[in-house]
């Protein structure tokens, strides 16, 4: 005969049966929960670093396009200084693009003899952005 069935046979032992039973339910539910809520904060670990190397590597991104914009800025303003310039060696008002007036100052400058020596072989220099 065996021993649990005389135990299990009083109704004390079938209370105290079903309260192990609803323990043992409760402390695998228990490990599960913590089971799902550890899984949770490892994804949302993991999608954190994403976004954070992501986010990075954008901030790098716009730094470089923001210095690329400051330089372009940056030599625009140096060529409204050689329009400048070059309107009074014309001598007359000029419809030339900035860049293209820097590079013609920069020519000028680097060969200052250029000048002169085109003024004397031409009587009128005449600049037009719109049929170049």
């Amino acid at each position: 005969m065996l021993l649990t069935t005389g135990m299990f046979a009083s109704s004390q032992g079938r209370r105290l049966l079903g309260a192990m039973a609803l323990l043992a339910a409760i402390l695998l539910l228990a490990a599960a929960a913590s089971a799902v809520r550890d899984l949770r904060l490892t994804e949302q670990r993991q999608a954190l670093d994403a976004v954070t190397t992501q986010s990075r590597s954008y901030a790098r991104e716009l730094r470089a396009r923001l210095a690329a914009g400051e330089l372009v800025v940056q030599a625009l303003v140096d060529d409204r200084a050689k329009l400048t310039r070059l309107s009074v060696l014309v001598d007359e008002e000029l419809d030339i693009p900035l860049p293209q007036a820097g590079a013609v100052m920069c020519f000028v400058d680097a060969y200052p003899q250029f000048w002169p020596n085109l003024k004397l072989g031409m009587r009128e220099i005449r600049f037009c952005s719109t049929t170049a």
